[in-house]
């Protein structure tokens, strides 16, 4: 309950939540901390700064998952020169954390460090690949592409990637990426899966995604439905869709 009266803090502004936010962000449970600091970069507090710079380097994905948007949210030149002098070295989740905020925040700097991961440390390079092929790098979208291809066994992270993965294509320009989407929609794949290609849909604002909502919006599975007609909607109206993205992330 309180972490989504967190939430609920930031969306709607309610700045009088300020005081019991920052002590939810001293938390040590990252249900707890992470949605608060989420609320207070929404809310334009600054002063968290520091504190979203030390959670970068968090070992708990959600933690440090909150710190990344929270600080794009925020912006700002300080950021910017705070994170390049905390990139020591390019061979750490934290590094790829950091790369990631450079880039969303459009310094040049960003996909240097992204391009050095992408090629330098395997273990970060399907994420990295991510960012950097719908910006036009040709080796991540030639990556994607090999790892589409590529036969790997069914499982639930493998077809998440797979979704994500068909998606940065669609943003690179990849029309033949449709059909991933297309096959991740089956009925037998699994709801988890279903709902990642719902979302990245409404995310991708592509009129052509329509042709292949059709089927689930008429599913008799109320989710399944749901989740297809909420896409469908944030396809057509831009405004809906950006409401949609700021309750979902991060």
């Amino acid at each position: 309950i309180r972490a989504h009266t967190a939430k609920l803090a930031g969306l709607a502004q309610f700045h009088d939540a300020t005081p019991a936010l920052t002590t939810m962000l001293q938390d040590r449970a990252a249900e707890i901390s992470s949605p608060a600091a989420v609320a207070l970069a929404r809310l334009g507090n600054r002063d968290i700064i520091p504190k979203l710079i030390e959670m970068l380097g968090s070992l708990i994905q959600e933690r440090a998952q909150a710190a990344m948007y929270s600080l794009v949210h925020l912006g700002g030149d300080d950021i910017v020169s705070q994170l390049k002098l905390r990139m020591k070295t390019f061979e750490s989740e934290e590094s790829y954390r950091i790369a990631y905020v450079l880039f969303q925040l459009e310094d040049p700097d960003g996909r240097k460090y992204l391009e050095r991961i992408f090629n330098e440390l395997p273990t970060l390079a399907p994420q990295s690949a991510l960012l950097l092929a719908p910006d036009n790098y040709w080796d991540a979208i030639q990556f994607l592409r090999d790892r589409l291809a590529r036969r790997e066994d069914p499982t639930e992270p493998n077809l998440l990637y797979r979704a994500r993965n068909a998606a940065a294509l669609l943003k690179s320009g990849e029309p033949a990426a449709l059909a991933v989407f297309q096959e991740l929609l089956r009925q037998d794949t699994l709801p988890q899966v279903r709902k990642l290609v719902y979302e990245l849909i409404a995310e991708l604002d592509d009129r052509r995604l329509f042709a292949i909502l059709q089927s689930s919006i008429e599913n008799i599975d109320a989710e399944t439905a749901m989740g297809a007609s909420t896409a469908a909607i944030a396809l057509s109206d831009p405004e809906f869709r950006d409401r949609l993205i700021k309750v979902r992330n991060p």
